[in-house]
C-alpha cells in the first residue's frame, strides 16, 4: 500500500507525532527538551503556524500545530532537520533519527480538546509518571501555571474552549484532565493519518465551538497594557504607534510592542502586524534591526520598561 498523501488546509489543525527510530532517543533531559522546543520556536516564527500543545518523552514528540499558508511539512523539517544534527553532536547517534512523521488533520473543536487532554495524559500512559504534574517536559504545565509561560505556545483558544465547557459542566480542568480518553479513540489518534472522521468524539459541538482557532480575532484592546507600557518607555504615543510614521523610536517602539506580544503567547506574527496595521515581514525586520541595535532594551520584563 502506498503512502497517505499528505492533506493541506489552510488554517488546519493537525495532530503530529514524531517517532526515532528503534533503539533511539529523542529526549533525555531538559537540554535536549529546552532544544526541541527551540527548534519549534524557530518553525513558530518562520512559517507562521500555532502549537496548542505538546509533550516530549525519550521515544515519542507529539505536537498539536496549526498551520497558516504553508504546508505542514515545512515546519516539520525545520524542527525535525536542525534536532537529528544537534543528537548527533550531543549523544553520538549516526545514521537517520526520525521516522517519517504522522500526522492527522482535527476536524473540530471537540476532537482538538479532547487531543490535547489525550497529548497530555500520554507520559502517565506509556511511561513511570502517575500524574501529568510529574512528567516536566508537555504543556500541561502551561496550561496549569506550574511553570514559565513558553512563549511559542498558544493556549487562548484551548483555554477559551476549555472556560466554555466548564461554564456548561462546573467541572475543574482537573476533573476534565482525570477523565480518561477511550481506548476507540487513542486507536483512532495512534492510527489516522490524513483527516480524522468527523463523526470522532462523544459530545456534539455547539454553535460556539464549531469556528476555526484562527477565528479568536486578536485586537488592540488584546495589546493594550503592552502599548502603553512600551509607550511610556520610549516616550512615544499610542497615535504615533498606529501611525504611518517611520521615524527610528516610533519603528522601535512596534518592534519591541511585536517581540512581547510574540512572548506572551498574544498571537502570531501575522495577528499582531493586522493589529499594528504593519505586514507581519515588516515587524520581523524591524525586531531583528532593532534588537542587534539595541540589545538591553529587548531584555527588559515588561516590569523592568514601566519603571524605565
Amino acid at each position: 500500500m502506498g503512502r497517505v498523501r499528505r492533506v493541506h488546509v489552510l488554517d488546519g489543525v493537525y495532530y503530529v507525532r514524531l517517532q526515532p527510530h528503534l533503539g533511539n532517543v529523542l529526549v533525555w533531559d531538559a537540554a535536549d527538551a529546552a532544544q526541541l522546543s527551540h527548534y519549534v520556536a524557530m518553525a513558530v516564527e518562520h512559517y507562521n503556524v500555532r502549537i496548542h500543545a505538546f509533550s516530549w518523552r525519550r521515544t515519542r514528540a507529539d505536537l498539536l500545530i496549526q498551520v497558516a499558508d504553508v504546508p505542514l511539512g515545512y515546519s516539520i523539517q525545520l524542527i525535525s532537520g536542525p534536532f537529528a544534527q544537534y543528537v548527533r553532536m550531543r549523544h553520538g547517534h549516526s545514521g537517520p533519527l526520525f521516522r517519517r512523521y504522522r500526522a492527522a488533520l482535527v476536524a473540530s473543536d471537540i476532537q482538538l480538546l479532547q487531543i490535547v487532554r489525550y497529548i497530555h495524559q500520554l507520559p502517565t500512559r506509556a511511561e513511570i509518571p502517575k500524574t501529568p504534574d510529574e512528567h516536566p517536559y508537555h504543556s500541561h504545565h502551561d496550561y496549569v501555571g506550574t511553570r514559565q509561560f513558553s512563549p511559542w505556545l498558544m493556549t487562548a483558544y484551548v483555554r477559551k474552549l476549555l472556560a466554555k465547557r466548564m461554564d456548561r459542566t462546573g467541572e475543574s480542568y482537573a476533573a476534565w484532565l482525570a477523565e480518561p480518553v477511550s481506548e476507540e479513540l487513542v486507536r483512532l489518534f495512534e492510527q489516522t493519518e490524513g483527516r480524522l472522521p468527523t463523526n470522532v468524539g462523544h459530545e456534539a459541538p455547539t454553535p460556539s465551538e464549531s469556528s476555526s482557532a484562527r477565528n479568536l480575532a486578536l485586537s488592540a484592546e488584546d495589546l493594550k497594557s503592552i502599548i502603553a507600557v512600551v509607550a511610556r518607555a520610549l516616550k512615544v504615543t499610542s497615535g504615533q504607534i498606529f501611525s504611518l510614521s517611520r521615524d527610528r523610536n516610533v519603528t522601535r517602539a512596534r518592534a519591541l510592542i511585536a517581540w512581547h506580544a510574540l512572548r506572551a503567547g498574544k498571537g502570531t506574527m501575522t495577528d499582531i502586524g493586522r493589529c499594528l496595521k504593519r505586514d507581519s515581514s515588516v515587524l520581523n525586520r524591524g525586531i531583528e534591526r532593532h534588537r542587534a541595535q539595541r540589545p538591553d532594551l529587548f531584555m527588559k520584563s515588561l516590569r523592568e520598561l514601566a519603571c524605565h
